[in-house]
């Protein structure tokens, strides 16, 4: 943040201030998986097939999917070699994934369409760690499944003559 100070008749010039929290040296805690949408085993319904974002450079689908850890994470270790979506059986998913530092959480959007009535994985590899640069302990992997496309319904209004 910055501020100025004035004692009425001057102000002095800005100043910034900036406040960095660092881990214990003594943190020798893996980050751990507080809670993670979609949900284990959980279906997903009511996704459509227009993306969620549409940017000039990039269209973001959904479902998104959403991870809160216990503990601020190293950002640079929350990437697309990390964070993985995938079909059951099949080939990863092109996604977009950012760190979101104020909850501590990750969240990641495919690139694509992905396909309905199809189980996927998601999987969290063990090299994402925290400000102290504790690993996680072991991969983190959970399905869920896409249930069926939302389809646009149009109504048209009944004109009697």
């Amino acid at each position: 943040f910055a501020y100025t100070v004035s004692n009425g008749v001057s102000r002095s010039q800005r100043a910034e201030v900036a406040v960095h929290v660092r881990p214990a040296p003594s943190d020798v805690t893996p980050p751990q998986v507080v809670w993670n949408s979609p949900a284990a085993d959980g279906v997903v319904a009511n996704v459509g097939l227009a993306p969620l974002v549409d940017l000039d450079t990039v269209k973001l689908y959904g479902p998104g999917v959403r991870v809160h850890f216990s503990e601020a994470l190293d950002s640079s270790t929350v990437t697309t070699r990390t964070v993985h979506l995938a079909p059951a059986g099949g080939q990863p998913v092109s996604l977009f994934v950012t760190y979101l530092g104020i909850d501590n959480g990750v969240a990641a959007y495919p690139l694509q369409p992905i396909q309905h009535d199809t189980a996927y994985v998601v999987t969290l590899a063990p090299e994402i760690a925290d400000l102290a640069g504790n690993r996680m302990a072991s991969p983190v992997t959970w399905r869920f499944d896409m249930g069926q496309t939302t389809a646009q319904r149009v109504f048209l209004p009944i004109i009697r003559r």
